[in-house]
């Protein structure tokens, strides 16, 4: 047990060692999808602890939430028509309605 607890806080070590270093550039494609990029990103506890729980609430993975925050804020940047404003607002009317029991 005690060369699994040496493993364990060697990795410890190693991940706190390179935590400042940027993480690597990574890129995977699905086939049939366009290229995707993985990025690494910190959080701090309280965002995690939010992501999760819109997450559990929507019956989804938290990698999904963060990825449409991230979507809908790009989006949000582009859209300047009215129209487009309505269906921002639709959109988070009805993410809105998910979070809130009925």
């Amino acid at each position: 047990m005690s060369e699994l607890r040496e493993l364990i806080a060697d990795e410890i070590a190693a991940s706190e060692a390179s935590v400042n270093d940027a993480a690597p550039d990574i890129e995977f494609q699905r086939p049939g999808r366009e290229a995707a990029r993985v990025y690494s990103v910190r959080l701090p506890q309280d965002v995690v602890n939010s992501v999760e729980s819109a997450a559990r609430l929507a019956d989804v993975p938290a990698s999904v939430v963060i990825r449409g925050f991230i979507l809908d804020g790009l989006a949000a940047r582009e859209s300047t028509t009215m129209s487009s404003v309505v269906d921002r607002l639709e959109a988070d009317l009805r993410s809105l309605r998910q979070l809130v029991p009925a």
